[in-house]
């Protein structure tokens, strides 16, 4: 067993994070120092909680906490994402993880709850999280999607397994269950959508896109309009948007749809790739009635399907419940949110019972 210490990470330690994600991922956002900076630096909440595992002064372990401000009830609590975490392939089991996660638990007396969601994981408990640090499993996170472009799908069902032919199915039989297949054309089409267009004339709602991707003033406005309606959520404020949606690994657009001069509600898209396979993603969407925001998703469909993208994917919300038949939305997989409660008075009914939770994929730190 190689021997290793954990310390506390410096700014100067990001070029060296970055080369250990290198080495345990090969590739993606982890890899880029811009990103790890931007992620950890710029966060508007609080500084994040960072620690390193180092040996013979290698950087041999990364593991991170990152604060966010959380609506619970009618308080503001400082929570954190359990973030990144890696371990150089030599030093696996030998108690890395484990001496980071210690070390974070004791710099963070001012964190109430930490959680973390989007873990594929049908069994949740085998976390060893779960099994050191009294971590809790919340409850299921359903994703839902809608094939933007069904003939490319069943092209590549063999190819990528996420288009799996029982979900297809589904798919088309949830739109024939609308009425909403259509022989010529694209195959299907959902006729039934949201807010209808002549609805949408009638009550002075105009949907368009966000250019630049910059969230002003009457996103605070719009957080304190909705936030009763969520017993627990992540402040969406304007300081919040605007730190979230300026990823340098990652290209967002933004949708706002406004009656009468007002902001109603926002929407914003993100992609990811997967060989030739395209996936459009509603990275969050905030409105002040569910039709609204069932407008703002199908606003996203149409523009990643005029995009290119074969898949749109978001996370189940109850504003969207009595949308996802109309939407063309079916369920494609189950992920888990878990949690811990740290020197809180939240109570645990709260916080254990998935219902009460307000969760997009931007509430995931990884996207």
């Amino acid at each position: 067993m190689s021997s290793f210490s954990v310390r506390k990470f410096e700014r100067s330690d990001f070029e060296h994070t970055a080369k250990l994600a290198k080495l345990v991922y090969g590739h993606g956002p982890l890899t880029d120092p811009a990103y790890l900076e931007w992620k950890y630096s710029g966060n508007p909440s609080l500084p994040s909680i960072l620690a390193v595992a180092e040996s013979q002064g290698e950087i041999i372990g990364f593991n991170a906490l990152l604060p966010v401000l959380v609506k619970v009830e009618n308080t503001v609590a400082l929570c954190a994402i359990a973030s990144d975490t890696m371990v150089h392939p030599e030093f696996r089991r030998q108690g890395v993880f484990l001496a980071m996660q210690k070390y974070l638990t004791s710099k963070a007396e001012n964190i109430s709850m930490t959680y973390s969601s989007g873990a594929r994981l049908r069994q949740p408990t085998a976390i060893g999280t779960v099994k050191h640090f009294q971590w809790r499993v919340v409850g299921p996170v359903f994703v839902l999607e809608r094939f933007l472009s069904p003939g490319t799908a069943m092209k590549q069902l063999w190819v990528y397994p996420q288009l799996n032919s029982t979900n297809l199915f589904k798919y088309l039989k949830s739109l024939a269950g609308v009425g909403a297949i259509t022989l010529l054309g694209s195959l299907t089409q959902a006729v039934a959508r949201g807010l209808k267009e002549d609805e949408r004339k009638e009550q002075g709602i105009q949907v368009t896109e966000m250019k630049p991707l910059v969230f002003g003033a009457e996103f605070d406005n719009l957080w304190e309009e909705v936030k009763d309606s969520f017993r627990i959520a992540v402040v969406r404020n304007k300081e919040y948007l605007n730190w979230r949606f300026s990823n340098p690994t990652a290209t967002y657009k933004g949708f706002r749809a406004d009656q009468d001069g007002c902001l109603r509600g926002y929407c914003i898209l993100s992609y990811t790739a997967k060989g030739n396979l395209k996936t459009a993603l509603v990275a969050d969407v905030l409105a002040t009635e569910p039709g609204i925001a069932a407008t703002l998703v199908d606003e996203c469909a149409r523009y990643a399907k005029r995009d290119q993208a074969h898949i749109l994917k978001l996370c189940k919300t109850e504003q969207l419940q009595d949308f996802i038949g109309s939407l063309g939305l079916v369920r494609s997989a189950k992920d888990y949110h878990f949690a811990r409660l740290d020197n809180s008075h939240i109570p645990e009914s709260l916080a254990f019972d998935i219902t009460n939770w307000y969760l997009t994929f931007s509430d995931r730190d990884s996207m």
